[in-house]
């Protein structure tokens, strides 16, 4: 070989794996999914507390407008990722026994002195680091590491989560406890605090997503 052929052949090997570490580059066998908002839920349960706490109840707040993707190469797990965001405004009081008027209430007191979605639009997640376990083929059992950013802070935080892969859909599901002091929202407060609801809530998740088109 020529000393003009090797130095092609390196330029050439050289870009190869440049265009590997770019960021989105796709890798064999890595498929992107785009979570299905029509199909997938984001739910919060907020549990009561305080003196009056059995004058209250226990509530269900749902984040709509859900969108994300996850990154997924089910021979290298560990190489994959998520981001997940959802719209702070367009979360709503799920609970079927409450009143128009106390929904709207409710809705209010949460958007506005609590979560202060003006200020704080976007609800986001995007993981740094992924463990799995392959349980069963196309099923996985993971645990996702990454940001949280909620009122405007982001902490870090840990999710358990149930994974399953059949052709181009993807589905997930978990749970996970936050509390509300971690990301500065000082939980609400009635009747001069003899009602109130706890600090700690749990998340609980199901996505589905679909493999993305391939780019043309």
């Amino acid at each position: 070989m020529t000393t003009a052929n090797r130095a092609r052949g390196w330029r050439l090997a050289l870009a190869v794996a440049l265009v590997g570490l770019l960021p989105g580059a796709a890798r064999a066998g890595e498929r992107a999914f785009a979570i299905d908002p029509e199909a997938s839920s984001l739910e919060v349960s907020v549990f009561r507390a305080g003196l009056l706490s059995g004058l209250a109840h226990d509530h269900t707040i749902a984040a709509r407008e859900i969108s994300g993707r996850v990154v997924l190469d089910l021979a290298r797990p560990a190489a994959g990722s998520v981001s997940l965001e959802a719209p702070a405004r367009a979360l709503a009081v799920a609970d079927a026994n409450v009143s128009d008027d106390d929904r709207r209430s409710i809705e209010e007191s949460m958007k506005g002195e609590v979560l202060e979605v003006e200020k704080f639009p976007t609800i986001s997640f995007r993981s740094t680091g992924v463990e799995a376990l392959e349980v069963a083929p196309g099923r996985l059992k993971v645990k996702v590491r990454g940001d949280l950013t909620l009122h405007g802070v982001t902490r870090a935080v840990e999710v358990p989560v149930d994974l399953l892969v059949e052709g181009t859909v993807l589905r997930a599901a978990g749970s996970v406890p936050l509390k509300q002091t971690d990301h500065g929202i000082k939980p609400f407060q009635a009747a001069l605090g003899s009602i109130t609801v706890k600090d700690e809530v749990k998340v609980s998740f199901r996505i589905i997503a679909k493999v993305e088109p391939a780019p043309r």
